[in-house]
């Protein structure tokens, strides 16, 4: 009778050892997912930020062109309108 308690015992012990090493493995695993996921997410953030500013950097680029460009073709009327420079030579 004691020789089936302790070996009831021993059992129990065994199967709780390894549902702890099953639940371990398992939480080991899913930490190790959700790293991959993370990091993947912070790869793809700093991609589509990178891009962002790449395109902003261009539309603010294109601004200034096109504002230069308009304050030439304002200067170049007023240039027009104001009719030949003459120059006064004594």
């Amino acid at each position: 009778m004691l020789e089936s308690k302790r070996l009831q015992r021993e059992t129990a012990k065994r199967n709780a050892n390894e549902r702890l090493a099953r639940a371990t493995e398992r939480e080991t695993a899913f930490r190790l997912e959700r790293q991959k996921y993370l990091e993947a997410d912070r790869v793809k953030t700093a991609k589509l930020r990178a891009l962002r500013l790449a395109k902003e950097a261009g539309e603010r680029e294109a601004a200034a062109l096109a504002a230069a460009e308009k304050l030439a073709a304002v200067e170049a009327k007023r240039a027009a309108k104001a009719g030949p420079k003459t120059t006064i030579k004594s």
